[in-house]
C-alpha cells in the first residue's frame, strides 16, 4: 500500500541530506552505461530510470528551493540591516547631552566596552537605536553590566568625532 506520511517526511529532510540524493540520483540517470557497468548497477538504473529520474527532480527542486528561500533570507536580513544603520546613523547626528556622554567614553578612552547600569533610560534608549548592546547578562548593581558600542557606530563616531566633542575638546584629544 503506498503510504504518503512516509514521503511526506522524506520531503522534509534537510539539504544536507538531500544533496547527496540529488548527486546519486543524477549519477545513475547521467553516467554512460560503462561507468554504471563498474558499479554494477547498469542493470538496475535501466530497470528503475522513471523511479529515479522522479526522485532527482524531486530532490534537486527541494534543494535549489532550500537554497533560494535562504538567500532570499540572507538579503532581507541585509536590507533590514542596512535600513537600521542607516537610522542609526542619522540618530547620531541629534544625540542628547545624556547620550553624547556616554558615548563620549567609548571614543575618548578608545574602549569597546563600558559597564552601565540596567536602569539607566539613556543606555537602553541607544541600545533600542542599535548603537549600543548589552554583551553579557552577568553584571551586578554596583559596577553595572558590560555594554559594548556596535562596530558601525565605532567606525562612524572615530570618522565623526565631532558629533561627540566639541573644537577645543577635539584638539586636546588629538595631543
Amino acid at each position: 500500500m503506498f503510504d504518503v506520511g512516509k514521503y511526506l517526511e522524506a520531503v522534509k529532510l534537510s539539504p544536507k541530506y538531500l544533496t547527496p540524493v540529488v548527486f546519486v540520483s543524477g549519477f545513475l540517470l547521467f553516467a554512460k552505461r560503462e561507468i554504471l557497468g563498474v558499479f554494477g548497477l547498469a542493470d538496475f538504473s535501466a530497470k528503475y530510470r522513471p523511479y529515479i529520474g522522479g526522485v532527482f527532480l524531486l530532490a534537486t527542486a527541494l534543494v535549489l528551493s532550500h537554497w533560494l528561500i535562504s538567500l532570499y533570507g540572507w538579503f532581507a536580513n541585509r536590507r533590514l540591516w542596512s535600513g537600521r544603520i542607516k537610522r542609526s546613523s542619522k540618530r547620531l547626528h541629534n544625540l542628547t547631552h545624556e547620550e553624547r556622554e556616554i558615548l563620549r567614553e567609548y571614543v575618548g578612552r578608545n574602549t569597546r566596552t563600558q559597564y552601565l547600569h540596567l536602569e539607566n533610560g539613556v543606555a537602553s534608549g541607544l541600545e533600542l537605536e542599535h548603537i549600543i548592546f548589552r554583551s553579557s547578562n552577568v553584571g551586578n548593581l554596583m559596577d553595572g553590566w558590560a555594554y559594548n558600542i556596535q562596530p558601525w557606530a565605532w567606525d562612524y563616531l572615530n570618522e565623526h568625532p565631532e558629533l561627540l566633542f566639541s573644537k577645543e575638546e577635539l584638539k586636546r584629544l588629538e595631543r
